[in-house]
């Protein structure tokens, strides 16, 4: 859990670090309520050595509270807080309010002291690989904690800290289309840059006849998390996660050397960054990633609500029956449900038909009718990829649920017995009023060698329980029950069916009390190597990232080597 918002409060006033005894020197990194902690004429030097690209943060929400408060401009970020695109531009906010800690929250008084909180202190807005490099030599000698981050479309606190700078790749925007030659593969691709965003890809992919394997939010960083998380999307059941299409990454290293990171070099921290978890290894410059042909594409949108319990969750199981089918022929589902209610929105089918579809969800309409649901079903084809991304995935906000996970392996939902089991479970979290979030996906077709977790290869959907967030200052401590209930009832219940399998690094429970298992599996021992090797002293650190166990995050937000 993170720490009080009002300890932090009481030590940046106080200048100490309230709620616990201060570590001694060099243990910690240093915060600003330290003598270590630079002055603003120190800061202020710093900046011009990185051309005067330094910005002193200051919340989003500061509008919102005294003595800056603006009526106006505050009722318009409320009306706006769940929308990525104002999160975007800013160098501090947050996609997910629990990891801002109540930190300046423009729902909260106006009266209540706006403080950076757990929002990073500084951050360099980059533009160029020296600027990053010197970013991380000056953390280095003044022992400053080291964010990487991009858009803040984070669901597991890594791209924030108390106390931090952080390297801000945002505007680093350019692309590349080319003829990829090497002894792995030849074909086109694309070289991206870190500040790039998914629908970015999408749209200069369409105009060159092409599709990319991207996630199915467009305001998420492509080459930061997304990827190195392993990325899924409504092309994985044909061609994998995104980790299992990169072909090389630029890299800024802890010791601050630019390197190429391939099969053919340094092939080790290529392995890493392709689904081994972002913002520990390296400062990634640029991706390439493999580019396809655009295809036609079908899809379906169905839907039903009942009263009837039994119903329900009979057509629930029965709608896990028919996706196995469905993903062998390279389709994806994405269902959300919640009590008396279901969507399947969208059934995508890159290459497909849409009789081909109508034949697909036909077993699926007839049994519904049997058991008596109201439903509707809609077929339609788009002529590629983006057309149909746009028309068929309901646009994204943010900021509205908290997420457990887990990766629910084929063996289940082709044993009747187990696939009951989960039903269950399922039965028991949305007649909690949870709503759950499923999504069939077949990742195990790639045979690429990489850090992805492998509870991706067998799982036949993924499967997030995820909780209303309320941004009603009164209900904080629902909120966090919530995310007590997730992790200890929720989540524990999934495991149980699921022994020694895992969770999506990227969208799952930020509290998971076993996360070098839950998010890495098998592969963690050989991370860790990989981290030790190049970034030894720990420079870079995420929350439950690889190698982040070295370090804990004490009660009044301070970084500090675990003992």
């Amino acid at each position: 859990m993170l720490p009080s918002i009002l300890t932090v409060a009481i030590a940046v006033a106080a200048g100490v670090s309230a709620g616990s005894v201060v570590p001694q020197s060099g243990s910690c990194k240093c915060v600003p309520t330290d003598a270590c902690w630079p002055s603003h004429s120190e800061w202020d030097a710093f900046n011009k050595t990185v051309g005067g690209s330094l910005i002193r943060n200051v919340p989003l929400g500061s509008p919102c509270h005294d003595p800056n408060y603006d009526a106006v401009e505050c009722q318009r970020l409320r009306d706006n807080w769940v929308q990525s695109s104002l999160h975007d531009e800013s160098s501090t906010s947050m996609m997910t309010p629990y990891w801002a800690n109540q930190s300046c929250d423009p729902f909260t008084d106006r009266a209540r002291p706006c403080i950076l909180g757990t929002y990073t202190q500084y951050a360099v807005n980059i533009s160029t690989v020296a600027q990053i490099k010197k970013t991380i030599a000056y953390a280095k000698k003044k022992n400053i904690r080291l964010v990487i981050r991009n858009t803040g479309h984070c669901f597991m606190g890594k791209s924030t800290g108390y106390g931090s700078v952080s390297i801000w790749t945002h505007h680093l925007k350019g692309m590349n289309f080319f003829n990829y030659q090497s002894e792995s593969y030849s074909g086109t691709a694309v070289k991206v840059m870190a500040g790039v965003q998914t629908g970015e890809i999408y749209a200069e992919a369409k105009k060159r006849g092409l599709m990319i394997v991207g996630g199915e939010c467009p305001s998420v960083g492509f080459a930061g998390g997304y990827i190195q998380g392993g990325g899924h999307s409504p092309l994985s059941s044909i061609y994998g996660l995104a980790a299992d299409n990169t072909l090389s990454f630029e890299v800024i290293t802890a010791g601050g050397d630019l390197i190429t990171a391939s099969r053919e070099q340094n092939s080790d921290l290529f392995w890493a960054l392709s689904g081994g978890g972002g913002g520990t290894f390296g400062v990634v410059w640029s991706a390439t990633v493999k580019a396809y042909k655009d295809v036609a594409v079908a899809g379906a949108i169905c839907s039903f609500s009942t009263t009837d319990t039994l119903s329900y969750y009979s057509a629930l199981n029965f709608y896990h029956t028919q996706t196995p089918a469905w993903t062998d022929k390279g389709a994806f589902a994405y269902a959300f449900y919640q009590k008396g209610y279901f969507q399947m929105w969208p059934l995508f089918y890159p290459g497909g038909k849409g009789a081909q579809v109508e034949a697909m969800i036909a077993p699926l309409k007839k049994r519904w009718s049997e058991l008596g649901l109201a439903y509707t079903c809609e077929v339609t084809t788009y002529t590629n990829f983006s057309d149909a991304f746009y028309a068929l995935f309901v646009p994204v906000t943010v900021g509205g649920f908290q997420f457990g996970g887990r990766l629910i392996p084929r063996s289940i939902v082709n044993n009747a017995n187990k696939l009951i089991s989960f039903v269950d479970i399922a039965k028991s979290i949305v007649e909690d009023g949870t709503a759950a979030i499923d999504v069939a996906i077949k990742a195990g077709s790639s045979n690429a060698d990489n850090a992805v977790n492998p509870a991706w290869r067998n799982a036949e959907f993924m499967f997030l329980p995820a909780t209303t967030w309320s941004n009603d200052p009164a209900d904080w401590e629902r909120m966090l029950a919530d995310r007590e209930k997730i992790t200890h009832v929720y989540d524990a219940a999934l495991k149980q069916i699921t022994p020694g399998g895992g969770a999506y690094m990227n969208e799952g429970d930020g509290d998971e009390p076993d996360w070098k298992q839950a998010f890495f599996g098998s592969k963690y021992d050989k991370l860790l190597k990989i981290k030790k090797k190049w970034d030894s002293a720990g420079i870079f650190y995420a929350r439950n990232a690889v190698g982040s166990d070295a370090w804990e995050v004490l009660q009044d937000g301070r970084l500090c080597k675990a003992h």
